[in-house]
């Protein structure tokens, strides 16, 4: 017993009482864990602004439909032991709505079915976005756009 506490006293650096050594390092370890936690959210995330509603011309350069998918299929696995299993695996995929824009930035793509189901392909339209910020003070950073619409024709 004598050598558990000696052994205690050099790995704490002190002679004082291992159990009220440990709880007080609990407590600092715990509260500079919720500490560091808050801190990465409000740096990180920070409030979330947007900028005033903005418009570009672009063109639609594509409509993607992918019809839902229901399977199921099975396999044969080998285990950690050698021995062999059965594997059986299923997928449930929604139906997915794709409209790809071209713009003078580049090309970029939005996954709404009501998007989908007003655009042509080829077509040149208005479309109609905001820029999201996130951050605190000054200085916020742009992180997203939000895509609101576009509208058929050339009038911004």
């Amino acid at each position: 017993m004598n050598n558990i506490n000696r052994l205690k006293d050099l790995a704490m650096g002190t002679k004082r009482d291992w159990g009220s050594c440990k709880n007080n390092l609990i407590v600092i370890l715990a509260i500079g864990a919720v500490i560091g936690t808050l801190a990465a959210f409000v740096v990180y995330y920070g409030s979330t602004t947007y900028g005033p509603k903005l418009t570009e011309e672009a063109l639609i350069a594509e409509v993607v439909y992918m019809p839902a998918t229901h399977g199921t299929t099975t396999g044969v696995a080998v285990k950690a032991d050698g021995s062999l299993g059965v594997v059986v695996a299923s997928t449930n995929m929604q139906a997915s709505y794709v409209t790809v824009f071209q713009c003078s930035h580049g090309k970029f793509t939005i996954a709404r079915k009501d998007i989908w189901e007003k655009a042509v392909e080829g077509q040149t339209v208005i479309i109609h976005y905001r820029e999201v910020y996130r951050g605190w003070g000054d200085r916020p950073k742009l992180v997203a756009y939000d895509f609101l619409n576009f509208t058929v024709g050339r009038d911004m």
